[in-house]
This record gives structure tokens, sequence and C-alpha cells, in this order.
């Protein structure tokens, strides 16, 4: 929370990305199906939590797209190599 140059944003980000991943890959066929109580949901499996945060990824990327473009620039995924 305290990072302001865009490196250390941008590592931030990388770093929460991995921590997620590594959460991830602790479950099994077992646990992913496991009922947990999620604070936004309510009673969900642990699979339907995860889909509901990659979704609002997603979310979140399409909504920094429409102010790149509103603000002049090209999204990263938009730009041709």
């Amino acid at each position: 929370m305290k990072a302001t140059a865009k490196a250390e944003i941008v590592k931030a980000m990388a770093d929460s990305f991995d921590y997620g991943t590594k959460v991830i890959n602790e479950f099994n066929n077992t646990t992913i199906q496991e009922t947990v109580q999620a604070p936004f949901m309510g009673a969900s499996t642990r699979a339907r939590v995860l889909f509901f945060l990659n979704a609002h990824t997603q979310d979140i990327y399409g909504q920094m797209a429409v102010y790149l473009r509103l603000n002049g620039v090209v999204p990263p995924a938009s730009q041709r190599p």
C-alpha cells in the first residue's frame, strides 16, 4: 500500500498474482470443493470463490481499458507487436 513508483506498483501486482497462484496450487480436488464462508458471497465452494475472483479481475481490466482509451492510451492487450 506504500508503493508510489511505477516499478514498485508493478512488482506489488505481480507479487499478489504469484501469491494467489501459490494458494490455488495448495488445493486438490477435494479441498477445492469444500464450502467456506465468503464475506461477499456467503456459503460457497472454494472453486466458486476463485471463479468469482477471476471474473472480477476481468471486470476491472475492462474498466481500466475504457479509462485508458478515454485518455488516448491503447490498452496493453490491444497493442499490436
